[in-house]
């Protein structure tokens, strides 16, 4: 007889185990991640790109792969759009997938990537 209350307890606790881990499964899922193409081709750019982008409401974390320009985002999907992301990009004045830098900020970067082929902020 114990060892059947043995047996049903330790199946309650691997169905509530279980369980557990499905729920937790569904409520990461509100996160998803997308690459953006960017004009951004240096260091500089990385440090301006990732920590900005990377703690603005709704984004989990940025990743800039500077030398292809491509902005890896994992952001929460209920919070923003990928669109937003690419219009917060561009407010810091780098071209992403299409939509155009913001003129003003490109020109504040403070920093010059004319070394960079085919990268230029100014």
């Amino acid at each position: 007889m114990k060892n059947i209350v043995r047996v049903g307890f330790l199946m309650c606790l691997f169905l509530a185990f279980t369980t557990s881990v499905k729920a937790q499964e569904k409520k990461d899922s509100k996160y998803k991640t997308v690459e953006l193409k960017t004009s951004a081709a240096c260091h500089e750019c990385e440090g301006n790109l990732e920590p900005e982008i990377g703690f603005s409401k709704g984004v989990v974390g940025a990743k800039l792969t500077w030398k292809t320009g491509e902005l890896t985002v994992k952001y929460n999907s209920k919070k923003v759009t990928v669109d937003e992301i690419r219009k917060r990009v561009a407010a810091l004045g780098y071209d992403c997938d299409g939509v155009k830098a913001d003129p003003k900020a490109k020109n504040n970067l403070g920093h010059n990537c004319e070394d960079h082929k085919g990268h230029d902020h100014h």
